[in-house]
């Protein structure tokens, strides 16, 4: 079983926890908790619930937290794994509260991806066109992405995509009915490949 301090993820689907105060409270007794050494320590071997974290104030997206039922807690939440003895009790409690209180929900990727001809250049969005992608052309639709992310429109105001180009813009937002893609951060030239859009490496 895996899980996620908002989200759990099991071989029968994906599932959320509403409110996860309570695993921070217990985590909170932790705090003592001695560093393990990690490299020798084979997740494959136990039973564990792996946590994800988002955070706007710790500046992560996506983390993993694992918690063991034998007691251990793995992170790289610093972008280093740590590894670290919690201790038995503390386990079952998150464990069992997790499971307690799991809610069916929809799995959400990491990131997701608009591909497609850059058909327009705008002051703050850029339009994706993915028609080159259809069977039939009369299924293609245009995407509006923002460029609100610093990262993404630096790429496009210094022309490493231009109108024409096949691309492929990275988002981790939203997109609504109307086609407005939200939280797009990245974005590259692409390659026809199959069915698809490949980037180069």
């Amino acid at each position: 079983m895996y899980q996620n301090s908002g989200d759990i993820y099991t071989e029968d689907g994906y599932y959320a926890i509403s409110d996860d105060s309570y695993i921070w409270q217990v985590l909170q007794t932790c705090r003592e908790a001695p560093l393990m050494e990690s490299e020798s320590f084979f997740w494959s071997e136990r039973e564990y619930l792996s946590f994800t974290i988002t955070s706007e104030a710790l500046g992560c997206y996506k983390k993993v937290l694992n918690i063991s039922t034998d007691g251990y807690l793995w992170t790289n939440l610093l972008d280093y794994g740590f590894l670290y003895d919690i201790g038995q009790e503390a386990a079952d409690q998150i464990i069992a509260y997790a499971r307690e209180n799991a809610l069916e929900a929809e799995y959400e990727p990491y990131e997701q991806w608009c591909c497609g001809t850059l058909v327009e250049i705008g002051e703050d969005y850029i339009l994706i066109d993915d028609t080159v992608l259809c069977k039939k052309a009369s299924d293609g639709q245009v995407y509006k992405v923002y460029l609100d992310d610093i990262r993404i429109r630096r790429w496009v105001e210094l022309g490493y995509v231009q109108v024409g180009d096949l691309v492929v813009a990275t988002y981790r937002g939203s997109m609504t009915e109307n086609n407005e893609v939200f939280g797009a951060y990245g974005i590259s030239e692409g390659i026809l490949h199959g069915s698809g859009v490949a980037v180069p490496e």
